[in-house]
C-alpha cells in the first residue's frame, strides 16, 4: 500500500485518530530535498512488509507549513511514529534500510502483546484473569472481567468485589462495598 498523502486538514484523522487503531509513521519530506527522495523508497519498502500493520504517510512541509510549524521542522527528511495518539519515536536524515527496519520492528506489537490481546479478544473470564495476574493493571482487562463476573457478583458479591479489588489501575478506580443481593 502506497503511503498516504496528508495535509495539515486532514492530519488529525489520518495520523492521530488512525494511530490509535494501528501506529503510524510520518515521513516529513519537500519534493527538491535529494536525501527524502532516497529515504521514500526504504520507507515504502519496509513499511509495505508489515502487512498493514504500520501506515505510512507522507507530508510535504512546503505544501503543509502548518504541520511544518507544529513539528518544528529544522531539517528534512524527519519521520515521526505514532502510536495511541501520540509521539513515540522520531529520526532525522537519511537512513538505510536496517536502520529503518529496526525503528518500525519497535512499532511492532511484542509476542507478548499479542498474547493479551488474544487472551482479551477471548473475553471469559479465565483468560482475562490470566491477563491480570500478569498485569493487574491493565484497565481493559479489568472493566472487560467486570462485566464478565457479573454473574458471580450475583453469586458470590465478596469473591468477585475482592478481585476486581486486587486489580485496579492505582489513582483510577475507586472499589464499592461489597454487599449481598437483596431478596424481596
Amino acid at each position: 500500500m502506497p503511503m498516504i498523502e496528508v495535509t495539515d486538514q486532514n492530519f488529525e484523522v489520518n495520523v492521530i485518530e488512525k494511530s490509535r487503531e494501528t501506529p503510524v509513521v510520518v515521513d516529513l519530506w519537500a519534493e527538491w530535498c535529494g536525501p527524502c527522495k532516497s529515504l521514500g523508497p526504504i520507507l515504502d519498502k519496509v513499511i509495505d512488509a508489515t502487512g498493514g500493520k504500520v501506515v505510512g504517510v507522507k507530508v510535504d512541509v512546503d505544501a503543509n507549513p502548518g504541520l511544518s510549524q507544529a513539528f518544528q521542522v529544522q531539517s528534512i527528511p524527519m519521520v515521526v511514529a505514532f502510536k495511541d495518539g501520540q509521539v513515540v519515536d522520531s529520526f532525522n536524515g537519511a537512513q538505510g534500510e536496517p536502520a529503518v527496519q529496526e525503528f518500525i520492528d519497535k512499532l511492532l506489537p511484542s509476542d507478548a502483546e499479542l498474547a493479551v490481546d488474544a487472551l482479551l479478544e477471548a473475553g471469559d473470564e479465565a483468560s482475562l484473569q490470566q491477563v491480570l495476574t500478569a498485569d493487574p493493571g491493565h484497565a481493559v482487562a479489568v472493566v472487560a472481567f467486570s462485566f464478565t463476573s457479573t454473574r458471580v457478583v450475583t453469586a458470590r458479591p465478596s469473591t468477585s468485589c475482592r478481585a476486581l479489588q486486587k486489580h485496579p489501575r492505582p489513582g483510577t478506580f475507586r472499589p464499592w462495598p461489597a454487599r449481598a443481593p437483596r431478596t424481596l
